[in-house]
């Protein structure tokens, strides 16, 4: 007899239908998403740069970071958590520009480069926009506004210029936060824990520290906002806290996660240059004021720093955002974007408060909020596509009169302004000229829905390709593909010279002639360098050495005071010894460089290169007065050994600086910096076996504080787990 329920076998075969049209609708969305990634794609052997610059930060730092992690475990067989390929030593472990500790980019130390590189920058887009359709549907936005959404932040323009500049860390950061905003949400709708908005965080934390400070921001403000006004309760104060002790759990989640990592950065930046920055190098790269234009005209082939085009449909959205009924969750991404724009220009009395909270002085480019504005604009744009989509005809007619009037303003003032300055300049201004017609398509699109000539569903069709080709049509002006082979052939004869001289040493360059990539490739260890940290007591010897002053803070060793390494430092005047003592042997520069210690050799690619007959051997011992060369028994980079039967002391041209740990004959010894910063020490009579390890034991204490937290919070979970299911 039926008792009114479905057989066993009929409900299965309704679930597995169910679980078929959500395979094929993640499939079918799958592949809208891949498609436009396709532009990267094609290209993806080779490396992606600025259009209009021939610098990357991705070849200049990334890059020779991946490849000395490659070389290592590849010759060596460990992880080298310190590098000579650059400044003299610096330790890599806590450089977060290298692929230590951010795990997808591991896969860069086994797969072909620049393959796997890129394979992980088409994969981080491909997540945000996962991610951000799936925010916006846990919103009840529409499918194709959804769309339209995730396109908008997974393939911004803004992203573009800085996947073009190189910085794929903030890139792979900013992926992640679409994502972050979704498990707050989730969390807080289904009443859930908070554990994997914190285990985002910390993923954002491990890709790019300094997109963490926006994100942290982010959560904190989102929870608060889901806890105030998400929830339909009149207990203020008590859903106050309860956010605050939500945002308080998911940002400990993350530093906890983190903790090592954390320690040994921040440890780095007070030992380097940037804990000198002042607050006018740090607003240095604000947005400046003409920039703000530039969401309505996007900047074609413009510097990513300073790109805030998202598409001409933003534009539009906000005024119907102004003059339309609007959710309390608009206003709260206004208000966001709002601040977002007023971090970004950078305001000096900002940066005096913000220097007062420990790290930010990591924090340098105030324009970078412009990112979290791309968010706010998409977010906006969806949700006002989802509004036009559903509206009717007549709600379309009754729309206010200062709408109307503002929207047919701003498209016929698009035009006569672009018209102006055209003739103005007697050129075509594609810039001016891409917004204008944007603009008025939109405007056309929707005066088609308002006349309800296309149906909802088919005008929101319409609309993802249009605003698809105005994000990528901006965003593909933005970088140009150069060969791998092209960019690490880059001043090869002068490195195939260096090696076929066959002569150990150093080398410094005025100019950097050298590029980093090409120095990491063939193994050779240059004194100069570009690192964002730099050991202060490093920058101080170099300034005196190279005759080139450090008063202000650069990301270059030695600095380009007007940014033309060809030419700025032509007359500075090198103190030979002082490199000798740094076991510099050759001197690569872009100009004549005439000094009586320096032997000229062969100018080679436009390029003098000399040998400095001061050079010093750079592991030595000094007996009397007189060097001998030390051969190390083992070295690879971080660790010297080596055995002597001499007194006298042993110097080692690697900078000094905590975590190196000397072990004379097995037992721990004080190092005694020669100069004040040299790896030094004095050994006394008889045989004796040294031993120079890097191993930072701040990171060893904070691998301990960050397993012991992650296993009272693990407990925490346990236990919150089973007061839910008692009913507590």
């Amino acid at each position: 007899m039926n008792d009114g329920k479905l057989p066993t076998n009929m409900k299965i075969s309704k679930s597995m239908t169910q679980h078929h049209k959500w395979l094929i609708k993640i499939l079918i969305m799958g592949g809208i998403f891949l498609i436009p990634l396709m532009v990267l794609i094609k290209d993806i052997d080779q490396i992606v740069y600025p259009i209009q610059s021939p610098y990357s930060d991705l070849v200049i730092s990334h890059l020779p970071n991946i490849l000395e992690i490659r070389d290592g475990l590849w010759q060596d067989h460990v992880i080298r958590l310190w590098s000579n390929t650059i400044l003299s030593g610096y330790p890599i472990i806590s450089d977060p520009l290298s692929s230590i500790w951010y795990p997808p980019l591991w896969i860069c130390w086994f797969l072909p480069l620049p393959f796997a590189i890129n394979l992980i920058i088409i994969i981080h887009l491909y997540l945000a926009e996962w991610g951000m359709y799936l925010y916006l549907k846990n919103n009840h936005i529409n499918t194709w506004a959804s769309v339209i959404g995730a396109f908008m932040v997974g393939l911004a323009p803004k992203i573009m210029g800085h996947l073009g500049a190189g910085h794929i860390t903030l890139i792979f950061a900013f992926a992640w936060t679409p994502w972050l905003l979704f498990f707050i949400q989730s969390g807080s709708k289904k009443n859930v824990n908070f554990y994997p908005a914190g285990v985002i965080l910390a993923f954002i934390l491990l890709a790019d520290i300094r997109w963490y400070f926006y994100a942290a921001i982010l959560t904190a403000g989102y929870v608060l906002f889901e806890h105030l006004l998400g929830n339909k309760r009149n207990k203020i104060i008590i859903d106050f806290m309860v956010g605050v002790k939500e945002t308080v759990n998911i940002i400990l989640i993350s530093l906890v996660l983190c903790l090592p990592y954390l320690l040994l950065i921040f440890q780095f930046s007070n030992l380097s240059t940037r804990s000198l920055m002042t607050v006018n190098d740090q607003s240095a790269l604000a947005l400046p004021l003409e920039a703000l234009i530039g969401f309505i005209f996007p900047n074609m082939a413009g510097y990513a720093e300073w790109i805030t085009y998202s598409s001409a449909f933003c534009s539009i959205g906000i005024l119907e955002f102004l003059f339309t009924k609007k959710k309390k969750e608009e206003t709260f991404w206004i208000i966001v974007l709002l601040c977002a724009l007023i971090f970004s220009l950078g305001h000096p009395a900002l940066f005096n408060i913000l220097n007062k909270i420990p790290g930010m002085s990591l924090l340098r480019v105030p324009s970078r909020a412009i990112l979290v504005g791309i968010i706010c604009l998409s977010i906006i744009s969806a949700n006002r596509i989802d509004q036009i989509i559903t509206q009717t005809k007549r709600e379309r007619i009754l729309l206010p009169f200062w709408y109307n009037l503002s929207l047919a303003g701003l498209c016929f003032g698009s035009i006569i302004i672009t018209t102006g300055i055209m003739v103005l300049l007697k050129d075509i201004a594609i810039d001016f000229l891409w917004g204008t017609i944007a603009l008025n398509i939109f405007l056309l699109l929707i005066i088609t829905k308002d006349q309800q000539i296309f149906s909802g569903k088919n005008w929101a069709m319409i609309m993802v390709p249009v605003i698809l080709l105005d994000i990528l049509g901006v965003g593909v002006s933005q970088i140009r593909f150069v060969t791998y082979q092209e960019v690490m052939e880059q001043k090869e004869d002068i490195t195939l010279f260096i090696k076929l001289d066959n002569k150990p040493g150093k080398i410094y360059s005025p100019s950097y002639s050298i590029p980093q990539q090409n120095s990491a490739l063939n193994r050779i260890q240059m004194v100069d360098g570009i690192n964002p940290l730099q050991i202060k007591k490093y920058v101080d010897f170099m300034a005196a050495s190279t005759g080139v002053d450090n008063l202000e803070y650069s990301v270059t060793v030695p600095s380009f005071k007007y940014g033309n390494p060809q030419e700025d430092n032509r007359y500075a005047y090198l103190n030979t010894k002082d490199l000798g003592e740094l076991s510099v042997r050759y001197v690569v520069s872009a100009f004549k460089v005439e000094q009586p210690a320096l032997k000229f050799l062969k100018k080679v690619d436009n390029n003098y290169i000399y040998e400095n007959l001061d050079y010093q051997p750079g592991v030595r011992m000094e007996i009397n007065g007189i060097t001998e060369e030390v051969n190390p028994v083992d070295y690879h980079a971080g660790y010297y050994s080596f055995t002597t039967n001499k007194p006298g002391r042993i110097i080692i041209s690697d900078v000094d600086y905590p975590g190196w740990e000397l072990f004379i004959d097995g037992k721990n010894r004080i190092i005694d910096p020669y100069r004040g910063f040299f790896l030094s020490v004095n050994v006394g009579e008889g045989a004796h076996e040294v031993v120079f390890k890097f191993l930072p034991r701040i990171m060893l204490w904070g691998f301990l504080i960050s397993i012991t937290g992650i296993i009272l919070y693990g407990g925490c979970f346990v236990v919150q787990k089973r007061r839910n299911k008692m009913g507590y």
